[in-house]
């Protein structure tokens, strides 16, 4: 299956005050905030950060941001979240299947 999304903003970053809260709320993730300890704790060069895919449209008010690590050039995506541009509230996005689900699913 191929899968195929419009990328608007690849940024760990983020360009206002509302893209970095974002980025914040994804890199502080247990999950992430976990995986990167356990990375540092190997003497790991990489580590994995948030970054926008896709920013809030009139018809999707979603940010689409990723969590991946970059080596060289390439980035390494592990996960993909949902964070609403007006709650701020996260979600788990299954790319694969198009298919949000909450954080404890």
């Amino acid at each position: 299956m191929l899968i195929s999304l419009k990328i608007k903003a690849q940024d760990c970053n983020g360009t206002n005050k509302q893209e970095r809260r974002v980025l914040k709320l994804i890199n502080s993730l247990p999950e992430v905030v976990k995986e990167n300890k356990i990375r540092e704790s190997v003497h790991s060069i990489t580590f994995l950060r948030a970054y926008i895919q896709n920013t809030p449209t009139k018809t999707d008010q979603y940010y689409y941001v990723s969590t991946s690590e970059e080596k060289g050039e390439r980035l390494f995506t592990y996960d993909w979240y949902k964070v609403n541009s007006g709650t701020y509230a996260v979600s788990y996005y299954d790319v694969i299947n198009g298919k949000t689900m909450s954080l404890s699913e």
